[in-house]
């Protein structure tokens, strides 16, 4: 059975920044932007929208779509709450609602953001909004392919059917999009500063140079595969830019034990009533194998044997699933918790960028930022590494394999378990690491799995340049043949 994500909170979410906005704005990605109503006329509460409507996808919706594609979960096997998604049946309406509120929700604020901003001159706030357009973006890109971008939100100009734009050109549109932002640092000292009504650095700009500079290095490596010349020219600009550094701590929005600003994953299943979400045979195995201590962070220490994580078999809802009173995992209320923050960029997943690009540029010269990205990955789930040896281990170390590929990847994978689910599904497809083995319960073809999110069910009857379903099973532009 899916499960719809609750459109009351979003509504709720964006009233607590909005005072007494609408939802409204969500239902169509051609609304027009500049229209003046009662949610759009300050860009403070337009960034502040934004950027709770990019955290409340990527921490909803996009979280459980990544959990089970990256295989980190599966589902109690008394339930059918994700039984599709064990499945693989996937179809336009798994993501419809967060299409839209990334279109008609955050993007369209972001883009009043620009327009007004750069009439009144606030220059912080155009660069703020930028670096968020080119990162949300990529984000829908990277989970449905090519996508409505140079005329998306142009109803105003009679765009009524927006064109899809190849996935190529939605990246060099994004990397445009970064440097004229850039290009706005450091900013007029007589303009608007964001402060608190910025939800993820406070209006700090040293910070947000930082996450724009870390997602050009995204932009790059993500494409390094299919244009190796385009992520290398990036690279080398990034290396010879004085101004460019990278993130050192988590690009985040926090959420708070209280009634409408709980983490949204957390309130779709208290709504439910019971977490569904155990470990998959994947991810379990991985874990128990190398007696990694991240294990109690990620998944409930209460249901741990004395070797780990008690087996969970993948694919759940399958013929020859794990029994009914076999023991399992659940995700760990550090991961699934009224609190947990929404991370659009983690300060690991900053430092296994840098590690692969150096790898790019210069091979064998990633393992400094690759073992600083294993301490910030073990240090955020609570594990002091100090005299852990971890590097002398052959699962942790640079040493012990001449494909330092996969190991970054392999272990940005654990890294990111339960915690950038999304973000570790966009990057096994790219890399092919970990290789995973389809679900038990998987209806597609033998040995297939998932390469992307089918296109919404709306675009289908309102934009006439739709340009058609694709097979879940074709890869994306980026991703590993």
């Amino acid at each position: 059975m899916k499960r719809n994500t609750i459109l009351k909170l979003t509504c709720l979410l964006t009233a607590l920044v909005l005072f007494n906005s609408s939802c409204k704005k969500w239902l169509d990605i051609n609304d027009d932007p500049n229209s003046l109503s009662m949610d759009n006329t300050k860009i403070e509460y337009n960034l502040t929208s934004s950027q709770y409507t990019i955290a409340y996808v990527l921490g909803n919706r996009y979280q459980e779509l990544g959990g089970f594609l990256s295989q980190y979960w599966t589902q109690l096997p008394s339930a059918t709450q994700y039984y599709d998604y064990d499945r693989y049946s996937l179809d336009g309406a798994d993501a419809d609602r967060e299409w839209s509120q990334l279109y008609a929700g955050a993007l369209r604020d972001l883009k009043f953001v620009v327009d007004q901003g750069s009439t009144s001159g606030d220059s912080s706030y155009v660069a703020i909004a930028k670096f968020l357009q080119a990162y949300t973006y990529q984000l829908i890109s990277d989970v449905h392919g090519d996508i409505p971008f140079s005329e998306a939100l142009q109803a105003q100009d009679g765009i009524l059917s927006p064109k899809y734009d190849a996935q190529a050109d939605v990246y060099d549109g994004c990397l445009k999009m970064i440097q004229d932002g850039l290009a706005m640092v450091p900013v007029n000292p007589d303009a608007k500063k964001p402060s608190s009504d910025d939800i993820i650095f406070g209006g700090d700009m040293d910070l947000w140079k930082q996450f724009a500079y870390t997602l050009e290095l995204k932009l790059a490596v993500r494409q390094s595969g299919v244009r190796p010349s385009v992520a290398q020219q990036i690279l080398t600009d990034l290396s010879n830019d004085p101004d460019a550094s990278f993130l050192q701590t988590n690009a985040a929005v926090s959420f708070f034990d209280k009634i409408g600003n709980k983490n949204p994953l957390f309130t779709s299943i208290q709504g439910i009533g019971v977490d569904n979400n155990v470990a998959s045979k994947t991810i379990s195995t991985v874990l128990n194998g190398w007696n990694d201590p991240r294990a109690p962070f990620m998944f409930d220490e209460s249901t741990f044997g004395a070797a780990g994580i008690n087996g969970i078999t993948q694919g759940a809802a399958a013929a020859g699933g794990f029994p009914s009173n076999a023991p399992r995992s659940t995700a760990a209320t550090t991961i699934i918790g009224p609190t947990v923050p929404v991370i659009l960029i983690s300060a690991s997943e900053s430092l296994f960028l840098q590690a692969e690009a150096a790898e790019m540029m210069a091979p064998g010269s990633g393992q400094d930022s690759y073992e600083e990205a294993v301490v910030a990955s073990m240090e955020y789930c609570g594990v002091d590494t100090t005299g852990l040896g971890l590097f002398e281990d052959a699962n942790y170390s640079w040493d012990s394999t001449t494909n330092h590929m996969e190991l970054i990847a392999t272990q940005k994978w654990v890294s990111m378990c339960g915690i950038q689910n999304m973000e570790a599904w966009c990057e096994i497809r790219r890399t092919g690491y970990p290789v995973l083995t389809p679900s038990l319960a998987s209806q597609l073809a033998t040995g297939a799995l998932p390469e992307r999110i089918p296109y919404v069910n709306g675009e289908q009857n309102a934009n006439a340049n739709f340009p058609g379903q694709a097979p879940i099973t074709k890869k994306l532009w980026w991703a590993k043949p």
